[in-house]
């Protein structure tokens, strides 16, 4: 009876056209609204009195260019309702999360709104860049410098950044509640990671992928996730960066290497990189050789010194994968025999701890000799996968082998004389000019040959 007089009830006020979204508090509506796009969630200002302001204090605010694509807007209107949107936040709100995705925004507008979104203390940001040109956005909120321009200084001021002149966003506390930072196709400032603990005292997870960076360490007491993906650098990438992040759990690095403009992690001149890994158990590691997408010079010492760097970068890596010995699951992408073996043992690592292994487009050296040193030196191994990798393509190799031969044999004995025994000449010739450049690269390197012929 009294479920019958109840449902009763609300039909009757439905009839009545009683507002039951307007009973639930402004806290859960505010929640409500912020779960649809920041222009929409803005234009429900005009739905009545209470919902003017409501918008104001959502928990998140979630900008994206591509809300106002295809409709008309001009930049000028885009950016002046971004401008007011975010200066409309009363003072105090603390965020959630702030979301920026942008397209065509210069970065002189794009950091503006990143320093006003910081300084509502958001606990996650994510920032979406083009990665391109005067687009560039750029992440530098550890960066003291205030504007030189005196509009953009009073700007910053405005907006609570500096409270002093010369203070950074992250001096001033504007980032001490970051728990989550995913930056995708902007350019991060130099020293950020460096000094990621100091910047970001409580971040716990960090995406990084096709961002302009300079990488040399990173260092954090409380990251336990870390991705880094296709970083963009206008330098050879020499060895893994330092990394000393003792509750780090779960890594992903993605470097390419070898090329001409090397889209790698930088590193310089200095001391050894410092590595302190001791909680990580899963790594996902994929390298890319773009040497044979450029179009080296004809001088041929830059060739060889192009060729020492990246032997030094297959050393690093192999001494790198020499310090996960907590490691538990390990995806390797892409390496070849000299980042799997170590120099002087040409013996993979010792990892007691691996469980599973997933080897995908590596080289498992001739005879497998990669693979039976992993075996080896993994005794816990539970599982190996094996994924399109090969063994030198010995078959391949073969085959091209004897048709340069043929080649030459036919070209220097003449078309009247029948020799079907291939002529020694040819084939000593093949070979002083196949191992040339090979012992020329090892003497460079300071490497024995691995050829066993009378000269």
């Amino acid at each position: 009876m009294a479920d019958c007089i109840a449902s009763k009830r609300r039909c009757a006020d439905v009839a009545d056209g009683a507002d039951r979204l307007g009973d639930l508090p402004d806290s859960l509506l505010q929640v409500i609204i912020s779960l649809l796009g920041f222009r929409q969630a803005v234009q429900t200002g005009v739905l009545s009195r209470r919902w003017k302001n409501l918008w104001r204090g959502m928990p998140v605010v979630d900008i994206d260019e591509r809300e106002f694509a295809g409709d008309g807007q001009t930049w000028d209107r885009f950016e002046d309702f971004v401008d007011h949107a975010l200066t409309s936040i009363p003072p105090g709100t603390q965020l959630d999360a702030f979301r920026l995705h942008v397209v065509s925004c210069d970065t002189a507008t794009s950091s503006r709104w990143i320093r006003r979104g910081l300084r509502h203390l958001p606990a996650a940001v994510s920032i979406h860049g083009t990665n391109a040109g005067h687009s560039l956005v750029c992440w530098n909120p550890h960066v003291s410098s205030p504007p030189r321009n005196p509009f953009r200084f009073r700007y910053a001021a405005a907006d609570g950044l500096w409270q002093q002149r010369g203070m950074s966003a992250c001096a001033a506390g504007f980032t001490r509640r970051l728990t989550t930072l995913r930056l995708v196709g902007a350019g991060i400032s130099r020293g950020f990671f460096e000094e990621l603990g100091r910047n970001c005292p409580a971040l716990e997870e960090l995406h990084a992928e096709r961002c302009l960076m300079h990488m040399l360490s990173l260092a954090s007491p409380v990251l336990r996730r870390l991705a880094v993906i296709s970083p963009v650098s206008a330098r050879m990438v020499t060895v893994v960066p330092g990394l000393e992040a003792p509750r780090l759990t779960s890594l992903r690095l993605d470097i390419m290497y070898g090329g001409e403009i090397t889209y790698g992690l930088e590193t310089g001149v200095g001391p050894a990189p410092q590595y302190h890994l001791p909680a990580l158990t899963e790594a996902s590691l994929r390298l890319t050789d773009t040497s044979a997408n450029v179009h080296l010079p004809d001088h041929q010492a830059w060739d060889w010194e192009n060729r020492k760097l990246i032997a030094m970068f297959l050393d690093s890596m192999c001494g790198f994968l020499a310090r996960l010995t907590n490691i538990v699951s390990l995806h390797l992408h892409g390496f070849i025999a000299m980042a799997l073996l170590q120099k002087e043992s040409q013996e993979f690592p010792v990892l007691n701890n691996l469980r599973n292994l997933h080897l995908e487009e590596c080289d498992v050296g001739l005879s497998y000799q990669v693979l039976t040193s992993i075996l080896r030196n993994t005794p816990n191994l539970e599982k190996l996968a094996l994924h399109w990798c090969t063994k030198d393509n010995v078959s391949n190799q073969r085959e091209h082998l004897i048709l340069l031969l043929a080649n030459m044999h036919v070209r220097q004995i003449s078309k009247h004389v029948q020799q079907p025994k291939l002529d020694d000449h040819v084939l000593d010739t093949k070979m002083k000019k196949l191992f040339k450049n090979y012992k020329r690269w090892c003497k460079y390197l300071g490497r024995k040959t691995s050829l066993w012929y009378d000269d």
